[in-house]
């Protein structure tokens, strides 16, 4: 699962509470200008079982059409490890689960962005938010 919402928080259990899932465009009341908030990139990647026990880079990037990245680059980035739980069976896939706040993200124009999820240097998905100017300068 790889999504934009307008809450996702992360619980002490694992779970993943989302809100508003399913964005896939902002109007915003001028450009440039940033992300409103709350906005979240909520995401759940299932890790095959021969990867559990390695540290696994992961990357979120913020690219516009021309795939040149939206200020910083990459937005999130760290070493992950699934790890093996007692109870996994060999060839089990487990799964991490990860809430990340893009509000505030610079937006220096109108057109696509694409986030890129990235894990162990593979892409494993690109998710497009439309950025439009809201006439009259609205708002979201």
């Amino acid at each position: 699962m790889f999504v934009i919402a307008d809450h996702a928080v992360l619980a002490p259990d694992g779970k993943l509470y989302l809100n508003g899932a399913g964005i896939d465009q902002i109007f915003l009341p001028s450009v440039p200008g940033t992300l409103p908030g709350p906005l979240y990139i909520a995401l759940r990647i299932r890790v095959p079982w021969r990867m559990t026990s390695e540290s696994l880079r992961l990357r979120i990037r913020a690219l516009d059409a021309d795939r040149k990245p939206f200020g910083a680059d990459p937005i999130v980035e760290g070493q992950m490890e699934v790890g093996r739980a007692p109870g996994a069976r060999a060839g089990d896939e487990l799964a991490i689960n990860l809430a990340v706040q893009i509000a505030g993200l610079p937006v220096p124009q109108v057109g696509t962005m694409h986030f890129h999820l990235e894990l162990a240097e593979r892409l494993l998905g690109v998710l497009p938010l439309k950025i439009n100017v809201r006439p009259g300068g609205a708002g979201v």
